[in-house]
Order: structure tokens, then sequence, then C-alpha cells
């Protein structure tokens, strides 16, 4: 039985993260209006998805908000 992988890197231009890399990985939000949010914060010039995906080296800790089940 085969696994099938695929790679992905961190959307902010210019960084290198890959999923190969040892860093943590955030998908834009599903809710539009912060997704408008996240994409107006990192410059993007195209449109995201919940597919793209944020590597940890761009967040602080305090920009997490924990929650509990």
């Amino acid at each position: 039985m085969s696994t099938s992988y695929y790679s992905f890197r961190c959307v902010i231009p210019g960084c290198k993260s890959t999923n190969y890399t040892e860093t943590s990985f955030h998908s834009f939000p599903r809710d539009y209006g912060h997704m408008i949010k996240w994409e107006r914060f990192v410059g993007l010039t195209f449109k995201s998805s919940t597919k793209h995906k944020i590597c940890g080296r761009h967040f602080r800790q305090d920009d997490f908000q924990i929650t509990q089940a």
C-alpha cells in the first residue's frame, strides 16, 4: 500500500519554508472576513483559500487564542 504525500510551502513572499522544514503551518481561516484580513496583512496578490498556508515563523506567541474544548 503506498501513501500519498504532497508538499506545500508558506505563501508569504520570500519565505522558503515548506512542510519539510521544522515549523508549524496554519491554514487561512474559512471565515471570509478573517480570510480578507490575513490576505491584506501578508500582502497577497492572489485570492487565498484554506489550502494556502502560512508558516509559524510569521506569528508571535500572543497571536494565538487558546480555547477550551
